[in-house]
């Protein structure tokens, strides 16, 4: 008898190292997963030496935590509509202003670490930061439906979001994101990543309260983002008013940028 319940405890403290050495393990791997995640989705260092060739005003706004915020401003001489721009991961690629800037008035932030915008990023000042730019062209006095949001990339979930909160706005446009960055890695690491993810910029959740009109563009053979996962962001639009535009190729960074932008779409 003494014997059985020796095993028997014997057995159960096995257990329970077995059990609490997996969650111990566990624990650590999403720990190092989340770390190489956040190497991977945020490239700041990549946009402290970008600059944009044409004249621009440089404007600083404050976030909750007292960081500053960079903004750039592109003024144009006759649009009375404006161009909000949220840049992907490895920060705003100038080359896009050129397009933007013959069409329409511009605003670009930079989130924390980019640019000259102090802090570092997470996803939650990923989306203050588009909503500080859009309070402050508010506070510019433009109009709700004079604002275009235009989310590239990893920028599609703060554009997402802050469509999702303003519904007033004049249009919302995509080029190339994805529903979820738990769901991207899915697809293109494998099923076996999945306990270990957090579900970072779940945009398909915000894009179910978008009501306004959406256009969002997704390259075909797009080795960044698959056009699998962004078209299931657009299937997961709240609203009718909606158009998927396919465009052929599978440059992630470098497309037909005023194809996105032109007011006949």
């Amino acid at each position: 008898m003494v014997a059985v319940a020796f095993a028997f405890h014997t057995i159960l403290y096995i257990a329970l190292v077995v059990a609490v050495s997996g969650a111990l393990l566990v624990f650590l791997l999403r720990g190092c997963f989340t770390l190489i995640l956040k190497i991977i989705v945020f490239r700041q260092e990549r946009s402290y030496a970008r600059a944009i060739t044409i004249p621009y005003e440089q404007h600083f706004v404050k976030s909750k935590a007292g960081d500053s915020i960079d903004l750039w401003w592109v003024p144009h001489p006759t649009s009375t509509e404006v161009l909000l721009y949220l840049h992907g991961n490895s920060g705003r690629l100038p080359h896009f202003f050129e397009s933007f800037c013959e069409q329409y008035n511009v605003l670009s932030p930079s989130y924390p670490g980019y640019g000259l915008s102090e802090g570092k990023p997470t996803e939650d000042n990923v989306y203050e930061t588009a909503e500080l730019a859009y309070q402050w062209l508010l506070n510019k006095k433009y109009e709700e439906n004079q604002i275009i949001i235009w989310g590239h990339s990893l920028g599609g979930a703060p554009a997402v979001y802050l469509a999702s909160k303003h519904p007033g706005c004049k249009k919302l446009i995509v080029v190339n994101s994805f529903s979820s960055l738990k769901s991207l890695c899915k697809r293109k690491y494998g099923f076996f990543l999945a306990p270990f993810l957090k579900n970072w910029f779940d945009t398909s959740k915000y894009a179910k309260q978008v009501e306004g009109k959406v256009v969002q563009f997704c390259y075909k053979n797009d080795k960044t983002v698959p056009f699998e996962e962004c078209k299931l962001l657009f299937d997961n639009y709240k609203t009718t008013n909606k158009k998927l535009v396919v465009m052929q190729g599978h440059c992630h960074e470098y497309f037909q940028i005023e194809y996105t932008a032109v007011d006949n779409i």
